[in-house]
């Protein structure tokens, strides 16, 4: 009798397409559950927040946070940033000295021509809590802007793109690096008349700002259903596929989201309300593109640019309306139907 030893090609051919069928599922589940475990991540910095936000109300007349400096004041202990000519303005110069005094970023300059409110409004956050810079306000899945937050300095030498357009070395572009992947909304701080509200302009990243606007913190107490109203959310959908589309893109998007009480569920952009235009007094919706930078997350389709609707970006009657669990219920606003 003779001893077989050692695997025929065809067995050995088996063992190898084995062998890759393991290798692609171990690929799969490595990666869901690196999703998996930034998800939770999110949502557990978004109840940070929460709990954060409830402590700053308690401290300061139960307001939401945001820039709080007007116009005139001389609150800073660097002379270019009092004085100010308007409130806007003033909450860019309150936006520098927060960077100057808690993040060391005595190198920024003072700055203009920005709405500060839409993506610095947790600066006043992080203030409070004596904790600038720190990642809570960025997405775990945001990897470019967690980049630019660990190394501030690599992000004003070029050293990570893609960058926003001339950011790097720039004066204006320093301030990058401490913008946040979960914006405030804009109906916690807008307590301007109906038709000087801020507005969505063409694009994800463009607005509307009247020179009279009025931004400052609203009270918790306004909010009418806090179970219901998002507080904030992420830019994108980053934790369901290689796919990350836009906040409100309604056939995809799904995407923690933290809630005026403090809770933080994960929630699908076609189970919310539709979003107002806030200056209109018919119901006329909030439409817009979202038409990402290079840094951005693509849109769904390829394209350039994609239509999408505001949704909870731009909640029907403000802090009376309700995003998601009920009907828009904003009884008294203008724009109700």
């Amino acid at each position: 009798m003779k001893t077989r030893h050692g695997f025929a090609l065809v067995e050995l051919a088996a063992l190898g397409v084995v062998a890759s069928l393991v290798a692609a599922l171990l690929l799969v589940f490595g990666a869901e559950t690196r999703r998996a475990g930034r998800l939770g991540e999110d949502i557990g910095k978004l109840r940070r927040i929460g709990a954060l936000t409830g402590q700053y109300a308690a401290d300061n007349a139960d307001l939401f946070w945001t820039f709080s400096w007007k116009k005139g004041q001389s609150l800073s202990q660097w002379p270019d940033l009092n004085n100010a000519t308007s409130d806007t303005q003033a909450s860019i110069n309150q936006m520098v000295d927060i960077l100057r005094r808690r993040a060391g970023r005595t190198d920024v300059p003072q700055l203009q021509f920005f709405i500060p409110q839409i993506s610095y409004s947790q600066l006043t956050l992080l203030d409070y809590a004596e904790r600038v810079p720190d990642e809570c306000f960025v997405s775990s899945a945001d990897t470019n802007r967690l980049k630019w937050l660990r190394d501030p300095h690599g992000f004003d030498q070029g050293l990570y793109q893609p960058a926003p357009a001339g950011a790097p070395g720039t004066g204006p572009g320093k301030r990058w690096p401490y913008s946040t992947s979960f914006p405030l909304e804009t109906a916690f701080y807008d307590r301007s008349r109906l038709e000087l509200r801020v507005t969505q302009a063409s694009t994800h990243s463009s607005y509307f700002l009247s020179a009279d606007a009025i931004l400052r913190g609203k009270t918790t107490a306004a909010v009418v259903f806090p179970a219901h109203k998002v507080l904030m959310h992420d830019n994108n959908a980053r934790h369901f596929g290689i796919i990350q589309p836009y906040c409100t893109y309604a056939p995809w998007a799904r995407l923690p989201l933290l809630f005026v009480d403090g809770s933080a569920l994960v929630k699908s952009a076609a189970e919310s309300n539709l979003g107002w235009s806030p200056r209109s007094t018919s119901s006329a919706l909030t439409a817009f593109d979202y038409q990402p930078d290079a840094w951005e997350p693509a849109t769904v389709s390829g394209n350039t640019n994609e239509h999408v609707i505001g949704r909870f970006r731009w909640t029907r009657g403000f802090l009376d309306g309700r995003d998601f669990g009920g009907p828009e219920a904003c009884t008294g606003q203008p724009g109700c139907p």
